[in-house]
This record gives structure tokens, C-alpha cells and sequence, in this order.
């Protein structure tokens, strides 16, 4: 008995521990986050204050006669200034059909999406961790309205897919 169950429950944990994927940093990329506003298919408001903005877009990238994406998920910070404005977009995942965005807590949020490996497509769950890039934004501070903090701002998230 205590061999099955020995067995019951390292077979359960090593299920989990393939069901999670290694977290993944993504860094804010200014020169290959441009949308196409005519290919912008929704957006999902998760912060909206007197602070910060935090939206998740879903991007449309097009038919596909294949088992390529047709959508690509980023998620966007945006602080409003008097003198400067400080923004990052992260891509986090091309996906076959964008399912739901949520927020977890401060910084932390979870898209759901339809994405597609090696046994077919799958619903995929990926957690962001974006409180350290959140942080170093607010952190921004100019005395000037030409501000290359601002402007060439850059930070981390991390993804986890499960």
C-alpha cells in the first residue's frame, strides 16, 4: 500500500511539475511592438488610475491555412505625465484564440488563450509577474520635457505558461 501510494503521488507531483513551464523574461521591445491599429481585436483594461495604465491587447495576425497563430497577446504599461509620459509593451505569447484576461493581484495578472503544441491545440494559462517592470516605471522621474528616461525606458516581466 504505501509503495502505490508512493507511487500515486510521485507520478501526481511530476505531472505538475511538466504541467508548469519555466518562467520566461521578456523584455520591452520599442522597435517590435508597433500595432497595426486596424489589426488591434480587443482590448482588456486591467488598471486604470491617477498612477498607471495596464492593458492586455490581442493583435490579429492574419488567416492561416496551417497551425500558425492568428493572434498575438501583449501586454502594455502606460504612465501619464504633465512633462513626459513613460510606456512598455511586452509581447507574451502568439496564440490561436485569445480566451481571457484577468487580474490576479498588484502586478500580477493571467491570460488565457487557445495555443498549440505538439499533441494539438490546448487551452494555455500564462501568468504574468509584471510588478518589477510596474515599479521601475513609476520610478521615472524627469526635470525636463526631452526625458531619455522616459523615452528609452526598459524592464522585465516574467511569463509562466501552464
Amino acid at each position: 500500500m504505501k509503495t502505490l501510494a508512493l507511487s500515486l503521488m510521485t507520478f501526481i507531483f511530476s505531472s505538475q511539475v511538466f504541467a508548469v513551464s519555466q518562467p520566461k523574461v521578456v523584455t520591452n521591445d520599442r522597435a517590435n511592438s508597433s500595432v497595426n491599429v486596424a489589426r488591434v481585436v480587443q482590448v482588456v483594461n486591467m488598471v486604470n488610475n491617477s498612477k498607471i495604465m495596464v492593458n492586455v491587447t490581442i493583435e490579429d495576425l492574419g488567416g492561416s491555412t496551417d497551425v500558425s497563430p492568428t493572434q498575438r497577446v501583449y501586454l502594455s504599461l502606460y504612465s501619464k505625465g504633465e512633462m513626459f509620459d513613460v510606456d512598455a509593451a511586452f509581447p507574451i505569447a502568439d496564440v490561436f484564440k485569445f480566451t481571457s484576461a484577468k487580474r490576479i493581484s498588484g502586478g500580477l495578472y493571467e491570460v488565457t488563450a487557445t495555443g498549440f503544441d505538439s499533441n494539438g491545440p490546448r487551452d494555455t494559462t500564462f501568468t504574468i509577474d509584471a510588478r518589477k517592470a510596474i515599479v521601475a516605471l513609476e520610478a521615472v522621474t524627469c526635470a525636463d520635457f526631452d526625458c531619455d528616461a522616459a523615452t528609452n525606458f526598459t524592464s522585465d516581466i516574467t511569463v509562466t505558461e501552464k
